[in-house]
């Protein structure tokens, strides 16, 4: 994806190639965005004026799938781009991911090249979607759509925050998809807490559901809040507060807007519970379940025609209740499509 938008600013910082390293317990997802394939471990160099090459050891070459030519290493990797380009005097890499170790090592097999992070320009690259992008982001809501259906339906059967767990996981692996993180299930007062560790009964209560799956290297995030139980004229009227703040900021979202409005908005909307929403209205989603833009007061910049994010207001009283809805959108010029479609009226479970 966008291979030639990365070679052109290389051109322009006359940058003689991009090199990125990946592996198993620090995962390096330009790897994946560039050359469109999910290796294990293995290392991808961009020329500026030549096609990418993508080094992958004998446990995976011939099994690779990638939109560059796949290399089997056969000795170090520094040699091994040592041997293949000469004159190089400047390398861009990764900072956030690479370690001192290896740019040393790199450093040794090209004495005198200098470095260049462009850490910033890959994820700016990534923020707007091709449509061969879009369609698997497509694709990993609808199944999130029908993961989500199939666990409201069977929603009686489960005793514990973890069962609720399980039958996500056990449905997203039927569907031939990675979880995009561990998902979340929080109830009764659990759910006052964002990042609440699922365990133990299900309670009486608001209870919320956040998970995403991976398709093919993208992912989906939504959240959906359910009652268990009955609930009061209050809990009816305070869900009901969320799910028209994100109905109305999705409504107003498109290009051109400016990102910290976003939140300004979703805050004005949420009048006084806005004290209890603690976390940023949205993010960017993409080959990482958290890419930019990062939806906040602080933000800066403006939202791009071709962006795809999540949406998720939130109320959480603490020792109380917590209530967040969340879709992906994609924006376009003069609107914002929900990706994730799973109906937002309020679910009560009474056993």
């Amino acid at each position: 994806m966008k291979v030639k938008n990365l070679q052109q600013f290389m051109k322009e910082k006359r940058i003689d190639f991009a090199f990125f390293i990946t592996k198993r317990d620090k995962k390096d997802l330009n790897v994946n965005y560039f050359s469109q394939s999910q290796p294990e471990s293995g290392c991808l160099v961009i020329p500026a004026k030549s096609k990418p090459l993508l080094f992958v050891s004998s446990l995976e070459f011939g099994e690779i799938k990638a939109d560059v030519k796949v290399v089997q290493i056969k000795k170090r990797v520094s040699e091994e781009l040592k041997s293949r380009f000469k004159n190089i005097k400047r390398i861009a890499i990764n900072k956030d991911v690479m370690t001192l170790n290896e740019i040393k090592s790199i450093k040794k097999a090209f004495k005198g090249a200098c470095f260049v992070d462009i850490s910033s320009t890959c994820k700016e690259l990534r923020e707007t979607k091709t449509k061969e992008e879009i369609n698997m982001i497509k694709k990993a809501c609808m199944i999130t759509d029908k993961i989500m259906q199939k666990c409201i339906s069977n929603f009686k059967k489960f005793a514990t925050e973890e069962d609720v767990v399980m039958f996500l996981k056990n449905e997203a692996r039927k569907a031939g998809c990675a979880m995009s993180w561990e998902p979340l299930v929080a109830s009764g007062t659990g759910a006052a807490i964002p990042h609440h560790n699922p365990k133990g009964k299900l309670r009486s209560g608001f209870c919320i559901i956040d998970f995403g799956v991976v398709y093919k290297g993208y992912n989906s995030d939504m959240t959906r809040t359910i009652y268990l139980g009955r609930p009061s004229t209050e809990d009816i009227r305070m869900y009901g507060l969320v799910l028209q703040t994100q109905q109305d900021i999705v409504s107003q979202i498109k290009s051109g807007i400016k990102t910290k409005d976003i939140d300004k908005k979703a805050r004005n909307l949420l009048g006084r519970y806005s004290k209890y929403f603690i976390h940023n209205i949205g993010h960017g989603i993409g080959i990482d379940i958290h890419e930019i833009p990062f939806i906040r007061s602080s933000a800066k910049g403006k939202i791009k025609e071709g962006s795809t994010m999540a949406i998720e207001p939130g109320i959480y009283i603490k020792g109380k209740l917590g209530i967040r809805i969340e879709d992906d959108i994609l924006v376009t010029d003069d609107d914002a499509q929900y990706l994730t479609r799973f109906p937002k009226n309020l679910i009560c479970i009474v056993k």
